[in-house]
């Protein structure tokens, strides 16, 4: 063994040793230093340790939650940041590649396009029905709704307007039923969609539509859409479709114009195999010209498989309904654009078919006397039928409650729809009491083929595309206005009554809460209330947003103006989009729109306006026309006469909602964030004035 290796064994009996003599001569000693070595911790002091320990574990853990929770919650603040911002930069990029120029009465012939805007009756004052306590059906639950409210929840609680026990007023909910729709340009970012492929077999002989597949397709030119729905009641949306009531998706569609995509469609009509060329993106088979339910069915069957600006045209040569690409020119047209259907029936017209495409082609309305359960709903023919058919299962909401939406009755949302039907108005026999001016009926259908959501406005892609259009969920508001350069910003007066004294001394404008309060001082109290400038950004007709949909608006005593309002009034009665008491009971049309126009009205060899007369501001004779006497009144006052020569403005058939240029707009995107309870706003401005 080596010597290091024999003295580290030795040491241990070395010291076991000199252990053995310690005690030997010192035993009390030894045995009070081998006690002292050998002590541990009491069973109070392990306590006292396990306690401080958890204790600090606790304080611990409790920061690093904290920390999480904050981190979330700005990682959430931030995704939602991000994504408003993103719906703003596109939103911005379309208005910016607008191609129409905002001046009414454009030519198709100038192949500009054109630019919508529809105003819906809600507001800023009265943004839902779902928060109207008036309402037995659809209301918001004020006690379990994650709708951001406002300050002035307590003090509701305190007047009695809601419960005790509510967490909510549902104040944070802003305009969100405006519709914006326009023509753009876009080089540098071109747009991107399904087109049609696989459309035709090898002899170009068209396949049936069910078999199709699809293509990706780039166009610097787009009809674009963007509106916006509301989580409906659950009454309303019994499949839980779209989620919590009250909020809102933001939804964007696309569709390319591309007129010269060709599909290679060859057509056998007389014995002669005709080539249909470039635009034809389909045609239907086996439906009459009578029966243009069915055409109007397989358009919207198109548009919702396939992402192109497309109309229905019915070709005599063939014959048959056609689905031809649209061109700038065609969508100037009121009738080319997308859901511009208009489909109504008239009785005792000959020359027409019975059903057809009515003027103005709204494309959202309350509809105008109605009251009925007759709906009827249809599907492609070339398309799988559903085993339920859907007829009569909805009613639409008397005015005083809702005027886009519709109630599904139980047990009728029907199965096997495998892509959104047409549905219409049946009005074919209640006449005398024939709706003049029928609601369009827009049917929302899942995956599963259920019709789970109607409404008069538009409603998202469904089926198994559903999502593909989302910009933005959890929306509050999505609130389009235009600029009026003559809406007046009042305020207090410089020597108000003692009265009014306590009345705030700001200035507002239309579309602050305390602008409609100036406005009814002005008509008692005219002295208390000055203007101090013009120009703002507005909701179109702003004088009858309270309740429009209840009532006409009140004829309103403006204070003295030195520049006339341009938006501040309903739409003109002669484009038929403003329909003013025609028959009793005395209604107004809530929906207001400004269209760019189109010239094509008064010579299209059409009565637009029913009074025998066809294109008379065409004709060279000097017909009837009709003249503005006080634009300022409201509805303006108006007198028919020969007063201004041949073929003057006056004597057109038609004419805008609103015959003045549109000088700037701007919408205003509102979101909450769940997870941090944040609010985030953004705006949109675009001008449109020549530089």
């Amino acid at each position: 063994m080596h010597p290091a290796e024999s003295a580290r064994v030795r040491q241990p009996f070395q010291a076991d040793l000199r252990r053995s003599e310690l005690l030997a001569e010192c035993p009390g000693q030894v045995r009070q230093e081998s006690l002292t070595y050998r002590r541990g911790f009491t069973l109070v002091e392990m306590l006292i340790a396990v306690a401080i320990t958890l204790v600090m574990m606790a304080a611990v853990v409790t920061v690093f939650a904290n920390i999480s929770d904050s981190v979330q919650k700005r990682r959430a603040t931030v995704e939602m940041s991000n994504s408003i911002r993103h719906v703003r930069n596109v939103l911005q990029q379309d208005l910016a590649g607008a191609t129409c120029p905002t001046i009414p009465w454009q030519r198709p012939e100038s192949n500009h396009g054109y630019l919508e805007i529809i105003e819906g009756p809600a507001s800023d004052f009265s943004p839902s029905t779902l928060i109207d306590r008036d309402l037995t059906n659809g209301q918001l639950d004020f006690e379990t709704s994650a709708v951001p409210g406002s300050n002035l929840l307590q003090t509701k609680i305190t007047a009695g307007s809601l419960l005790s026990d509510s967490v909510t007023d549902g104040a944070a909910l802003g305009d969100f039923d405006d519709i914006l729709m326009l023509t753009v340009r876009n080089e540098k970012e071109p747009f991107v969609g399904r087109v049609p492929g696989n459309a035709v077999n090898g002899n170009g002989e068209q396949l049936g539509f069910q078999q199709w597949g699809d293509e990706t397709l780039r166009s610097p030119l787009a009809e674009v859409i963007w509106f916006s729905v509301e989580n409906p009641a659950d009454d309303q949306d019994p499949t839980e479709y779209f989620g919590e009531p009250g909020f809102r998706t933001i939804y964007r569609r696309t569709l390319l114009i591309a007129p010269s995509l060709d599909l290679g469609i060859v057509i056998r009509a007389n014995n002669v195999d005709v080539r249909m060329g470039p635009g034809v993106m389909r045609v239907i088979p086996r439906v009459g010209r009578d029966r243009l339910d069915l055409a109007l069915a397989c358009l919207v069957a198109f548009q919702e498989r396939y992402d192109l600006s497309v109309r229905l045209e019915w070709d005599p040569l063939i014959p048959a309904w056609k689905i031809v690409a649209n061109t700038l020119a065609d969508l100037t047209k009121r009738e080319n654009r997308y859901e511009h259907h208009g489909y109504g029936f008239r009785q005792n017209d000959p020359p027409r078919p019975a059903w057809f495409s009515r003027y103005p082609f709204a494309v959202a309305s309350s509809g105008l006397y109605y009251n009925s359960d007759s709906l009827a709903f249809r599907v492609d023919p070339e398309l799988q039928q559903p085993s339920d058919r859907a007829r009569g299962n909805a009613i639409l909401r008397a005015p005083t409650q809702s005027v886009d939406r519709y109630v599904l009755t139980q047990g009728s949302e029907g199965r096997g729809y495998v892509i959104r039907p047409f549905v219409y108005i049946d009005d074919e026999n209640d006449s005398p009491n024939a709706p003049k001016h029928p609601a369009p009926v827009r049917a929302l259908v899942n995956a599963e083929g259920q019709v789970v959501y109607l409404t008069a406005g538009l409603v998202p892609l469904g089926g198994n595309r559903r999502g593909e259009d989302v910009m933005l969920s959890d929306a509050l508001a999505f609130d389009v206005r235009v600029y009026d350069p003559g809406a007046p910003l009042l305020g207090l007066g410089p020597n108000p009554s003692a009265s009014n004294q306590n009345i705030s001394d700001v200035v507002v404008e239309p579309g602050d809460a305390g602008w409609s309060t100036f406005l009814q001082l002005s008509a008692n109290q005219p002295n208390d209330v000055a203007v101090y400038g013009y120009g703002a950004y507005v909701d179109l007709g702003y004088l009858g947003l309270h309740n429009a949909w209840k009532s006409p608006p009140s004829a309103v005593n403006m204070p003295a103006l030195s520049v006339a309002p341009q938006f501040s009034i309903a739409p003109r009665t002669r484009s038929k989009l403003n329909l003013l008491g025609q028959l009793p009971p005395y209604y107004y049309e809530p929906y207001r729109v400004y269209d760019t126009w189109s010239f094509h009205y008064e010579n299209n060899g059409l009565d637009e306006d029913g009074d025998g007369l066809i294109d008379e501001a065409t004709n060279g004779f000097d017909n009837p026309g009709e003249y503005i006497l006080d634009p300022s009144a409201n509805p303006p006052t108006t007198v028919i006469d020969t007063r201004h020569g041949v073929d003057d403005p006056g004597e057109r058939e038609t004419a805008p909602p609103y015959d003045v240029p549109l000088r700037g707009m701007q919408v205003r995107l509102r979101a909450y964030e769940r997870d941090s309870r944040q609010v985030r706003e953004v705006g949109v401005k675009q001008h449109f004035v020549p530089e």
